[in-house]
């Protein structure tokens, strides 16, 4: 059963390294603040010699659509980190947030931040002496509303300079979007029942229609019954017909106009400029990536995983992905390899990708939900 949004369950946790492999749960190490984290980025954002962290949020129990909160929380070098209220002032309803990461992408020594999420773009917030300041459209990430799962934060082009890639849901799918025609998710409590309501919505041609059908519709929203009593009545009407125009125009609209699992290269002032990756990165939503070098040529490629199982009959599972492997055949191009090339054939659902070193070998190995990881050495 899922926690209720005020819930202790919900309290982050820092577990302690006292030596010998044993660590130990410090209780009083964190801010007891039942947020859904969704991720964290550990930086000394303020140059003290401290490690902060800056926690993200994806959304609250019965609120899909809300924008939740990050949390700023400074290291006093006490053993404890505590919310700082001003900093954290300035992350309030960001979004949903999936991943973020911190580092240094405009070169001046400290470290930024840098965020993706469900219905939200790519989000660059500049650190400016321990403050920090949102450079999104700046930094070239203007039309990158998505539905993010993750993002690494590396030199994938080898210039020095931090750069992002991103995994999205992917094109292999009943959705499209741009930035002419975007998705979008109405978000009201349409039946007045102190729950979101959020209705999925994407163009066809020219109109823009909702993408529920009409007995999930109407299972949700049961007082539209009497207007939509058959589905060929349903199925040709706009969303602007099936909801009450003021309804819709007081309800939050959040849009994705990018499916595409994407690189965004740093041009080293802290300015992107969107590269393209092959047709492989989008055959599934990617919820896991790594960068090392897998054929030995000095370049670092990118591994992708991904699919995803828990989903509407009508839509069918994202299940195409058995593990991708992008090899870096230029400066900023990849070239997907095939499976029997790769060797790679992980199956089920990937979370995520780690590579290290052991007895002088390499090997990359996969965390899947519901099933055993599986490990994979790089031939020479």
């Amino acid at each position: 059963m899922e926690a209720e949004n005020n819930s202790v369950v919900l309290f982050d946790r820092i577990y302690k390294n006292v030596g010998g492999g044993k660590l130990v749960y410090d209780e009083n190490a964190l801010p007891k603040l039942p947020v859904r984290s969704s991720s964290v980025a550990v930086a000394d954002f303020d140059d003290d010699g401290l490690q902060d962290v800056f926690v993200a949020g994806r959304g609250l129990k019965g609120r899909y659509g809300v924008p939740a909160n990050g949390l700023y929380l400074k290291n006093y070098g006490n053993g404890e980190l505590r919310n700082e209220r001003r900093t954290t002032r300035g992350f309030q309803r960001i979004g949903m947030i999936t991943d973020c990461a911190a580092g240094d992408v405009d070169g001046d020594g400290d470290a930024d931040l840098l965020t993706v999420g469900d219905w939200s773009g790519v989000r660059l917030w500049i650190n400016e002496n321990g403050s920090f300041r949102e450079q999104t459209l700046e930094a070239g990430f203007n039309y990158s509303q998505g539905l993010w799962n993750t993002m690494k934060l590396v030199d994938i082009d080898g210039d020095g300079h931090l750069d992002v890639i991103a995994g999205n849901l992917g094109e292999n799918c009943r959705l499209e979007a741009s930035p002419q025609k975007p998705m979008a998710l109405f978000v009201n409590d349409f039946d007045g029942n102190s729950s979101t309501d959020p209705i999925l919505c994407s163009y066809w041609g020219d109109t823009l229609f909702p993408r529920l059908l009409r007995h999930n519709l109407i299972s949700q929203l049961p007082y539209l019954k009497k207007e939509n009593l058959l589905y060929e009545e349903y199925a040709g009407k706009s969303v602007f017909e099936v909801f009450d125009t003021l309804q819709l125009e007081r309800s939050a609209l959040l849009q994705a106009q990018t499916l595409k699992t994407a690189v965004y290269f740093n041009n080293g002032n802290g300015s992107f400029s969107p590269g393209e990756l092959p047709l492989e990165a989008q055959i599934a939503p990617v919820y896991a990536i790594d960068v090392l070098d897998v054929n030995g040529d000095g370049a670092k490629d990118i591994v992708l995983g991904g699919n995803l199982f828990e989903v509407q009959p009508e839509w069918g599972r994202y299940d195409a992905s058995r593990g991708s492997v992008l090899l870096a055949s230029g400066t900023r191009d990849f070239e997907a390899v095939g499976t029997a090339q790769s060797g790679l054939n992980v199956d089920g659902q990937v979370r995520d990708i780690i590579s290290y070193e052991r007895d002088g070998e390499t090997f990359v190995l996969f965390s899947k939900v519901d099933g055993p990881m599986e490990e994979y050495k790089l031939s020479k």
